[in-house]
């Protein structure tokens, strides 16, 4: 749960928090493949983030290269919010996949914090 506080929470620090978000369902991509301990955390993240927000919340599988293949299809996607991605920072391929990308919110579980940084190319 506190997970899904932080992704609520960077939601609510990005310019969706002035729109009426989410009006469509929201697709919460996984770059690891299924079974694993992020799978299996993010379903019930899920399920609960279809309550609070009530919308739909579907859990994508998108395994392949150390995270890097889910991440740059996030990366990739239209940047409206609609498509986060739920990973371990530790993975190197998805450490490399974030700094490719425009937009990334990082959650510190020490500090329990939430920052987005935006960068452009």
């Amino acid at each position: 749960m506190r997970t899904a506080c932080y992704f609520l929470l960077g939601l609510a620090s990005s310019p969706l928090a002035a729109q009426d978000f989410p009006n469509r369902p929201v697709t919460l991509v996984l770059p690891v493949a299924p079974g694993g301990t992020i799978d299996i955390n993010a379903r019930p993240l899920a399920q609960a983030l279809t309550r609070i927000l009530g919308q739909t919340v579907v859990v994508l599988n998108r395994a392949g290269a150390g995270g890097a293949i889910g991440t740059a299809f996030v990366a990739n996607s239209k940047p409206d919010g609609y498509m986060p991605v739920l990973a371990s920072a530790s993975s190197p391929g998805f450490a490399f996949a974030c700094a490719m990308s425009s937009l990334v919110v990082f959650a510190d579980d020490v500090a329990g914090t939430t920052s987005t940084q935006s960068r452009r190319h």
